[in-house]
Parts: structure tokens; sequence; C-alpha cells
């Protein structure tokens, strides 16, 4: 979710913040409390009105933060701006983001042929990328290679869980038949509940398990559709 640039939206979003002013819900990410996460894409309780987070970037920045992984060397794909600002200014941590042409980043790389050494990173963030990226075992051997011994790697697609096992097709090239048959116009392939499994997960969060009902709610971690709830796929170099 990228923050409003101009003006007028900065003084829109300023006058949202103000009229959401609450203590029914906290954004881990930038600490405000508010009366509600706003609705988005057709789904309620997604959006920080703060910062324009959504819940996997909560569910994700909770983890980061209560596990004390915020150390050492990060490579970030797909970040948004509300936990890349953060990212960035954290000490202790030497921070990159990347995507494919590195206007949303700070790097252009294509996740499957990486322009960095063996063992460069700590960690990596690949956050709503492998649903995009048609070579998806490709990527996820560069995510490894570029991984240092002992380092990991948290991934987050979008699941549906009602899918036994992750469709994909070659044949499905045009944005109308991705809409009808992943859900988004620009996926490659619709996860299934045999995602942990084809990702190498070696743990998987949850926002349920890992951090209680209460939590959950109050921190917005569970999104309110077919793709809900996140999670986050950690696998190990």
């Amino acid at each position: 979710m990228r923050l409003p640039g101009s003006p007028l939206a900065r003084l829109r979003a300023e006058r949202t913040r103000w009229a959401e002013r609450g203590d029914a819900v906290q954004c881990p990410v930038c600490g405000g409390r508010f009366a509600r996460f706003l609705p988005y894409g057709g789904r309620e309780g997604a959006i920080c009105p703060g910062c324009g987070c959504a819940e996997r970037h909560r569910l994700l920045w909770l983890w980061l933060t209560e596990e004390d992984r915020l150390h050492g060397r990060m490579l970030a794909f797909g970040p948004d701006d509300a936990t890349e600002q953060r990212l960035r200014a954290r000490p202790g941590l030497d921070y990159l983001s990347a995507d494919i042409d590195g206007t949303q980043a700070m790097v252009a790389a294509d996740v499957t042929r990486l322009p960095f050494d063996d063992g460069s990173f700590d960690c990596v963030l690949c956050s709503h990328v492998l649903e995009h990226v048609g070579d998806e075992q490709g990527a996820l051997r560069e995510l490894r290679r570029v991984l240092a011994p002992g380092g990991w790697a948290a991934i987050m697609v979008p699941v549906d869980r009602s899918v036994r096992e992750t469709i994909e097709d070659p044949s499905v090239t045009k944005p109308e038949q991705r809409l009808a048959r992943y859900g988004h116009d620009d996926h490659v392939r619709l996860y299934g509940a045999d995602v942990a499994t084809r990702l190498g997960a070696d743990d998987v969060v949850d926002p349920l398990t890992r951090f209680g009902a209460e939590r959950e709610r109050r921190h917005g971690l569970r999104r309110a559709d077919r793709f809900g709830p996140d999670e986050v796929y950690l696998c190990r170099a």
C-alpha cells in the first residue's frame, strides 16, 4: 500500500486519521490507535488509517519485532511504504529492498536471477511476490542461495485454503482468464492448502496460533476474504 504523495492526498489522509481516532484497534507498525481499520478491496478491517499498512504487513511486522529478527543484513521484496520507512531507519539492520524494475524499491532485481553473491544476506522478506512469478521454484532457489548459513526467508503469498492443491496453468495468459482462474488478473497461480510444502517451509506463523484471538482482533491480523488468514512461511537456509 503506497502512501499518498500529493499535498491534497496527504491532507485527506490526515483528515481520515483524525476522523478514525479511537482505541478499538491498534496498528503494530505505526503504533496508532483507531476506532477501526478501514475497508479495502471489498474486505472490512484491512487498512490502517495512520500508515496505510494492510493485514499482512501488520502480521509480518509484529512477528519480526516480537521475535527480535530486525538485525543483520536484510533483503526485502515487495515492500510497502509503512514498513520500508521503518526498516530503513532501524538501528543495527543493514536493509536493502528490491523489485523487478526498481521503481518501488532501492534496487532493481529479478527474483529468479538475483544480482547478489551467495550468502549475501542473513534474512530475506518476500511478501506477495511469488504469485506473480512464472518460475516459482527458480525464485525459491535464488532466495536460498543468497542466504548466509543459518539465515532465513519469510515468505508470504495469498492462499485459498478451499483449494487442495495449488493451481497453475501456463495456457492461462490473458488478464481476464487469470482473474477468473486465480482471483487476480496479474497472478500466475492460485496457491492452495499445499502451500507450506510447496514453498519448503520449516515453520508457519499463523496469527491466531501465534498471537491469540484478542491480539489478532486488536491488531487486525486476519484478512477477511477468501485469501485469509495471511500466514508467514519461514524457510531456513
